[in-house]
Order: C-alpha cells, then sequence, then structure tokens
C-alpha cells in the first residue's frame, strides 16, 4: 500500500486516512469479485475425495480389503463403515465450511470497511526471502508480525533498523499500511 504524509499521519492518530479506506474499498471489491469466480465445491476436499475412491478400488482389485476382512473378521464391517462414514462427514464438512465462507466472506468484508481496525507494532526488523521456481517473495518481520513486501518495498528497509509498522487485517491477509523509522539514541 502506497502512502503519504497525511495517511502516516493519520495511522499515528490509531485511524486510517480516507485514502487508505477507498484502497481497502477496492480490495474488497476485488477479493468478491474472485470469490464469485470461485468454484462452488470445494475442490482439494473433492480432489481428496476421488484419490481415496482411486486408493480404494486399487486395494479392491489387489484383494488387499478381502485379506484385511478375513483378518479383522466380524470387527471389519463397522470398521469400514465407520471409516466410511468419517470421511464422508470430513467430506461434507469442508462443503459446509467453504459454502459459509463464500456465503458469510462479502458481508464480513464491508464491516471491516465501515470500522477498520489498525494495529501497530513496533520493533528491530529483519527481512525474510522467500525464493520459489516461479517467484520471489519477500518478508517484512517485526516481533511476531510478518508483512508481505513488494520488490520494490523491499530495497526500502534495513534488517536491523528500528520500525514502527500500522497494519490492518482483512480477509485472511495482514496489510502492511504504513511504516516510520525510528531513530534510536545511542546511549
Amino acid at each position: 500500500m502506497e502512502f503519504t504524509p497525511e495517511d502516516l499521519a493519520h495511522n499515528r492518530r490509531g485511524e486510517l486516512s480516507p485514502m487508505q479506506m477507498q484502497k481497502l474499498a477496492v480490495l474488497r471489491d476485488m477479493f468478491v469479485s474472485d470469490l464469485r469466480d470461485a468454484p462452488p465445491l470445494h475442490i482439494p476436499s473433492v480432489i481428496r475425495l476421488i484419490v481415496i475412491a482411486v486408493l480404494a478400488g486399487l486395494l479392491q482389485l489387489l484383494d488387499v480389503l478381502s485379506r484385511l476382512q478375513r483378518w479383522l473378521g466380524a470387527g471389519y464391517h463397522p470398521l469400514l463403515l465407520g471409516g466410511g462414514l468419517l470421511l464422508l462427514g470430513w467430506f461434507v464438512w469442508d462443503q459446509f465450511r467453504y459454502a459459509a465462507v463464500r456465503r458469510l466472506l462479502p458481508g464480513m468484508l464491508d464491516d471491516m470497511i465501515q470500522t477498520p481496525a489498525l494495529y501497530s507494532v513496533t520493533g528491530e526488523a529483519s527481512l525474510q526471502v522467500e525464493e520459489l521456481p516461479t517467484e520471489t517473495n519477500y518478508w517484512l518481520v517485526i516481533g511476531d508480525q510478518r508483512f508481505a513486501l513488494t520488490t520494490s518495498a523491499a530495497t526500502v528497509f534495513q534488517a536491523g533498523r528500528t520500525y514502527r509498522v500500522y497494519y490492518a487485517h482483512f480477509a485472511d491477509a495482514t496489510i502492511l499500511m504504513s511504516t516510520e523509522w525510528l531513530k534510536v539514541a545511542k546511549h
């Protein structure tokens, strides 16, 4: 989030500036738009269910399940039924949670925009670099907080310096709103 001296002045008073509120509203609109385009089912849990079904079919084909039935005897059917119901319940729970997030998140984001909470943390900075095959991610770490940085922002911060960082929680992210370098007097 690019910020101005005016934004920083608002943040020092514990509030977001009108421009920062507007930027959060734009982020909300983008997030809600992406949410509408998301598939109606939780795809990872669908894939997990398919993998389990294929694995069960393979075990049946290799006659492992009938050997397991002979070995477990009377406990086989309750175990199979209980395990199947547990997996089905896990799948249904994932779908229910996913649907609840899709339904409730836009309203929650609207509430965040109406009454945003601004937090701050002060401390010595460390910088972390995460090299991935397709991209490089930069992180500013102060205390127990970790903030994503753009490539250009990563060149501004210096490890070991003391910063005060103002941030907001938005959806599932922590967004860096503004920051200031605090000169610490040497004794």
